[in-house]
């Protein structure tokens, strides 16, 4: 099993965002750049349930998955109509 210490989502619009440290303890932080629209995110866990939802507008920020149990979950990102996804693995 190869685990990337600086996991990032797959180029999106041009726009470029890395998600570290991953896995985590379940904080999670994220710098992204080239942001021209409104990125839109959502987290679900593996069963498909969104555990959490909301905008980031920030260059650099967090994502807190703390009050979660240990897993992996999905971040999907999503600006205009094009999406991608990232696994978040919290330990």
């Amino acid at each position: 099993v190869t685990v990337d210490a600086c996991a990032g989502l797959d180029e999106l619009a041009g726009v470029e965002m890395n998600i570290y440290p991953n896995p985590s303890n379940g904080i999670f932080n994220y710098t992204i750049s080239n942001v021209s629209e409104t990125v839109i995110m959502t987290i679900s866990d593996l069963s498909g349930r969104v555990v959490s939802n909301g905008m980031i507008a920030t260059e650099k920020g967090t994502i807190d998955l703390t009050k979660y149990e240990t897993g992996v979950y999905i971040l999907n990102i999503q600006i205009g109509d094009a999406s991608s996804s990232v696994r978040l693995v919290k330990q």
